[in-house]
C-alpha cells in the first residue's frame, strides 16, 4: 500500500493555510468580544509580518521564488515598520493637558462628539450687543442657597403640598447645591425630565444631557435623557411640587403633607429616583442643615 508523500513546499503552504486561518479567528474574536490591549496591537501585526517574511525566504530558499521579487516584499516591509516608527516619533505625541468638557454634540445617529471636535462658521455679534462676555455668577454657598431655595419651596407647600424640607433636600442633592450643569445652564434643580418632547407650562423648553442612572440592585450605567428647562429657580421649584402632585404614582406621598420624612419615603417608593440610597441621602441632608424648621404649616 502506498503512502502519500509530503514534499516541504506542500507542508510549507499547508501551514500558511492554517496561519491564516488562525489569525483571521484571532481578529473575529478580538472584534466580537473586544479584546484589545497594547501589547497585542503590537505582537499582531509582528506575527503578521514575520510569517510573510518567513513564507517568502522558504520558497526563495526552494528556488521557487525569484530573489528579487522576495527583496522586493521584504524591503516594502522595511518600509512600513520604519514608517510606522517615524510616525510615532515625529508626529504622533500630542502634548498638553487632559480636560473633562462639558460641551457635547448630539449627531444624528444619537451618538455624541465632543464640541472641540466639531467645525462651525464664524459667528457674528448681533446688532447692538456687548463684545464682552458676560461674567460668570459666583457658585453660591450652601447658606445661600437654602435661602434662596426657601421661599419657592414654601410656596410650593401651600400650593401643593410637598413639604419645604423635602423640597429644599432635593434641589441640594439633584442639583450639587445648584452647581450642577442643568442647574446652572437649565435651572433645573431636580432632574425633571421632558416626556415625549413636552415640558409642561411651568417649564421653556427641553434640552438632552448624559445622566447617571441606577437600578435598584445598586448597578449604574450611563444613558442620555431629555430634560426640562426653566426661566428662573421659582419656575423649577414650583414644577416640582406640580410633577409629583400630577403624577398618580406619588398620590400615596400626599397622605403626609405634614410628615417630611414619610412623605420623602413614600416618593421614593413609589419610583422617583433609581439610587437605592436616595431617601437615606434626603433625609441626612434634612438633618444636617436643619430643614425642618421652614417646614411651617402655614
Amino acid at each position: 500500500m502506498e503512502h502519500a508523500q509530503f514534499t516541504p513546499l506542500v507542508i510549507h503552504y499547508v501551514l500558511l493555510v492554517i496561519a491564516g486561518l488562525s489569525d483571521g479567528l484571532d481578529g473575529w474574536l478580538a472584534k466580537t468580544f473586544d479584546w484589545r490591549t497594547r501589547l497585542g496591537g503590537l505582537l499582531d501585526p509582528a506575527a503578521d509580518k514575520l510569517l510573510l517574511v518567513s513564507l517568502f525566504f522558504a520558497l526563495t530558499y526552494a528556488g521557487l521564488t525569484p530573489v528579487a521579487l522576495t527583496a522586493v516584499v521584504i524591503g516594502r516591509d522595511v518600509v512600513i515598520v520604519l514608517g510606522a516608527i517615524a510616525y510615532q516619533l515625529l508626529i504622533a505625541p500630542v502634548t498638553g493637558t487632559v480636560r473633562a468638557t462639558t460641551q457635547w454634540n448630539r449627531l444624528t445617529d444619537g451618538t455624541y462628539i465632543s464640541h472641540a471636535y466639531v467645525v462651525t462658521p464664524t459667528l457674528h455679534i448681533c446688532p447692538g450687543a456687548s463684545a464682552t462676555p458676560p461674567a460668570s455668577t459666583p457658585a453660591l454657598t450652601p447658606a445661600e442657597f437654602i435661602a434662596a431655595a426657601v421661599p419657592g419651596a414654601q410656596a410650593g407647600w401651600r400650593q401643593y403640598g410637598v413639604p419645604a424640607s423635602t423640597t429644599i433636600a432635593q434641589a441640594i442633592l439633584e442639583s450639587g447645591w445648584g452647581r450642577s450643569g442643568l442647574a446652572v445652564n437649565h435651572r433645573n434643580y431636580f432632574g425633571i425630565k421632558c416626556q415625549s418632547g413636552r415640558y409642561g407650562a411651568l417649564a421653556n423648553g427641553c434640552y438632552t444631557y448624559r445622566t447617571q442612572e441606577c437600578t435598584k440592585a445598586g448597578k449604574c450605567f450611563t444613558t442620555t435623557g431629555s430634560f426640562r428647562t426653566y426661566a428662573t429657580m421659582a419656575h423649577s421649584f414650583r414644577d416640582h411640587g406640580n410633577f409629583l402632585k400630577v403624577n398618580s404614582r406619588y398620590k400615596p406621598a400626599f397622605g403626609y403633607t405634614r410628615n417630611a420624612n414619610k412623605f420623602i419615603w413614600n416618593v421614593w417608593k413609589a419610583g422617583y429616583a433609581t439610587d437605592p440610597n436616595y431617601y437615606t441621602k434626603v433625609t441626612g441632608i434634612m438633618t444636617k442643615n436643619k430643614l425642618y424648621q421652614y417646614d411651617t404649616w402655614k
